[in-house]
């Protein structure tokens, strides 16, 4: 039986956080890194034979691939002794049933505010095939961001999958959360879809307006015919006053039948998203509205001036690559948490570009920079066009939209270097959204084994990668520094 004090694979655990239908979740540190994670282990019952071994790791190898900032991140998988892990980021915060518990009910705006997140997280990863089957109040992290602003992340994406794949779970079984799940998995459907994620929001968004579950019984056996034989009372009977909009959207997930339901997430979020707050519907709207939005663009400017910062990184050390394909990182930067995305007023000198769509031009160059929305399905082959192309220093990163350019740290960034390199920026947030992430390909492609290039500045010359600087957020203008540092040091090297 595994306690704190006990090492699983690297990890040494720390203590036990809880405890679950799959396993238990445990406080743990990397032993060589001092890096604090969660480790998740799972049940002996279900991992044992070969096949479940394999389908975990291959699961778990999924699941560290998905990417988007609402969805837990895993960093590894494994088996120690008998003992199958993931290894996830370890959350501070309380799930959404805690916070169900505490309040019984939210706001509209508030409920609204908490689940476009979740939407669009859930709707992301719906697009690569993956339907998490069991999503619930407790699968909700409310995680803080580092202003105190509640950040919820989908928590268990994969591991679900693998709970529910057809060779584990024959038709007839019942597996997930009851008073959450959609008809069709009631009665045991292995073949689940992107529909039936869409029904358990909506019961998750029904009780946060309400304050109560829409299907009831005395036992587990009445809550299960009553999901799948009667209809939720209307959701303004329980809150007076409600908006009709979002009671129709509500119960719409809600609809028994698949076919009746939106056509996806992402457009129950878009009938959700002129509810929220004035900062959601400034954050979210983009992403629901598929592409109806605009970006600001200011020119460059003359840098401002800089405080001085420690040293210029040093090489990585994997001396196996080819020369071309070897990057160097600045160590000194101490990466942090992105803060919460603002819509920043007009620089007094802008181009306004139209948002990137279907039909539209795929890139936008401004004051010499390339602004390419990620969401176009060429937009790696676009960059790397430039990348291979340019005579001069190529720098790519990439940012948020609507509005990235606006905000400081790009902005200084882009002011200081425009002159001697040629800016290249993949604008996530615009246009429909896809699974793909180009900068995360080109990292891999052109950056290899360095971890955390899709968060830094890459420096590229004759398509090699030269240097990269890691984004602090918290002192955007040492960005700025480190990379004119680097560009004085390469005029020097010039020089000689």
């Amino acid at each position: 039986m595994l306690r704190p004090g006990s090492q699983v694979g690297k990890y040494r655990l720390v203590q036990q956080l809880g405890q679950g239908g799959m396993g238990c979740v445990f406080e743990a540190v990397h032993v060589e890194l001092s890096k604090r994670v969660a480790l998740k282990t799972l049940h002996p019952q279900l991992a044992g034979g070969s096949e479940q071994r394999d389908r975990f790791l291959r699961e778990g190898r999924a699941a560290a691939r998905l990417r988007h900032p609402h969805v837990v991140e895993v960093f590894d998988a494994g088996e120690d002794d008998g003992v199958m892990y993931l290894v996830m980021e370890l959350l501070e915060g309380e799930d959404l049933g805690q916070l169900l518990d505490r309040e019984s009910r939210l706001s509209v705006e508030r409920s609204v505010d908490l689940m476009l997140p979740v939407l669009a997280a859930v709707a992301t990863v719906h697009e690569q095939g993956i339907v998490h089957r069991d999503l619930k109040p407790g699968n909700i992290f409310l995680a803080r961001d580092p202003y105190g602003a509640l950040h919820p992340k989908v928590l268990d994406f994969g591991i679900s999958r693998l709970r529910a794949d057809s060779n584990l779970t024959p038709a007839g079984d019942v597996l997930g959360s009851p008073r959450y799940m959609s008809p069709e998995q009631t009665v045991g459907l292995a073949e689940l879809d992107a529909r039936s994620d869409q029904f358990s929001l909506g019961v998750i968004l029904y009780e946060l307006l309400a304050g109560e579950l829409p299907f009831a019984g005395s036992d587990l056996i009445e809550v299960l015919q009553a999901i799948r034989e009667a209809q939720a009372p209307p959701l303004r009977e329980k809150v007076p006053g409600l908006p009709l909009e979002i009671e129709r959207a509500v119960m719409r997930s809600l609809a028994r039948e698949p076919d009746d339901r939106f056509a996806s997430v992402f457009d129950l979020g878009k009938a959700l998203v002129g509810f929220a707050g004035e900062r959601g519907r400034v954050l979210w709207s983009p992403v629901f509205a598929h592409g109806d939005t605009t970006v600001v663009v200011p020119r460059p400017r003359a840098p401002a001036p800089a405080p001085a910062t420690a040293g210029a990184g040093a090489l990585d050390d994997d001396t196996t690559r080819p020369p071309a394909r070897r990057c160097a990182e600045d160590t000194q930067s101490q990466p942090g948490p992105a803060p919460a995305p603002t819509r920043a007023a007009p620089a007094p000198e802008t181009d306004r570009l139209p948002a990137t769509g279907p039909g539209s031009e795929k890139t936008q160059v401004v004051g010499g920079v390339h602004f390419l929305p990620a969401s176009e399905k060429d937009a790696a082959e676009q960059a790397r066009r430039i990348i291979e192309g340019s005579p001069r220093l190529v720098l790519l990163c990439a940012a948020q939209g609507p509005a990235p350019e606006t905000r400081p740290p790009l902005l200084q960034v882009l002011a200081s270097v425009a002159r001697e390199m040629e800016p290249v920026v993949l604008v996530e947030g615009v246009g429909p959204p896809s699974w793909r992430n180009p900068m995360e390909e080109l990292c891999a492609e052109l950056a290899p084994g360095n971890s955390t290039a899709s968060q830094s500045y890459l420096v590229f010359e004759r398509g090699a990668c030269v240097h990269a600087v890691r984004k602090d957020i918290w002192n955007p203008a040492a960005d700025a520094q480190r990379l004119r540092e680097f560009l004085t040091g390469r005029r020097r090297n010039t020089r000689k």
